[in-house]
């Protein structure tokens, strides 16, 4: 008799802990769970959007800009021939074997702060480091390449404009020099160089000829090419010759 209330006794007390459940009741924190991990996840993506569009480059150039900059591969003083022509095209910053960089992107991997100098040189199948160099002409490796008997180093002069009398000198991620240009109306001018370590060297001595490019720039920078430039034209680098660097100085002015 004792052992049974004791039975009876026990199984009161399991029915009483357990929650009774009507047939079609659900928990409240199970719908409440889901709405919370869908609050949190649609929070992370606004932010990672945010993020990305506070990120994007937006600088120039962009999609629908257009603009030239002249340019010379120059070995131990001596100009080298121009790039040919892409016909490819891909990226929209090319060249017709003018010994212009045409600047006008048609992918967003090739604006604002990826419109480089490597950029170009990919484009046209080609490689620049800041030790290598190699176009349809050279192939150099700075580590085993001399200048005469000099030991050499590969830079990057840029000249702002083409008014602009001395360069930038860039001797580190030459790849990534960007082409910036903030007035297309006068123009920008590159140099990529292999020249003597350490040499006292007059780099304005380098400026690449800016004739053809002044015409781009007189022709309100049209899309379509201009007759490209006699080779007999080509080596026009007499930089020392100072009545046409005043010459084109009082026009580019203008």
């Amino acid at each position: 008799m004792a052992k049974s209330s004791v039975n009876k006794v026990a199984r009161a007390a399991a029915a009483g802990g357990r929650t009774q459940t009507r047939p079609g009741d659900r928990p409240l924190f199970f719908p409440l769970g889901m709405a919370l991990v869908v609050i949190i996840g649609v929070v992370f993506v606004v932010l990672a959007r945010n993020e990305r569009v506070s990120n994007a480059d937006n600088s120039a150039p962009l999609i629908g800009d257009h603009w030239h900059s002249a340019y010379e591969v120059n070995v131990c003083g001596e100009v080298q021939p121009a790039m040919p022509n892409d016909d490819q095209d891909r990226t929209g910053i090319h060249s017709h074997g003018d010994g212009l960089i045409h600047i006008h992107p048609r992918l967003t991997t090739a604006t604002g702060g990826q419109a480089t100098l490597g950029t170009f040189f990919n484009e046209g199948g080609y490689e620049l480091t800041d030790t290598t160099l190699r176009t349809n002409s050279v192939d150099i490796d700075t580590a085993d390449f001399l200048c005469g008997d000099e030991p050499s180093e590969l830079v990057v002069l840029k000249w702002v404009n083409v008014s602009a009398d001395d360069p930038l000198v860039i001797r580190e991620d030459l790849a990534s020099v960007k082409l910036d240009n903030l007035d297309p109306r006068r123009g920008q001018l590159f140099s990529i160089a292999v020249v003597p370590v350490d040499a006292d060297l007059d780099f304005a001595e380098l400026k690449p000829d800016r004739t053809f490019l002044e015409q781009y720039i007189e022709k309100n920078l049209d899309d379509a090419p201009l007759e490209e430039p006699s080779t007999t034209d080509a080596p026009t680098t007499t930089v020392a010759d100072e009545s046409t660097e005043s010459t084109t100085t009082t026009v580019a002015d203008e």
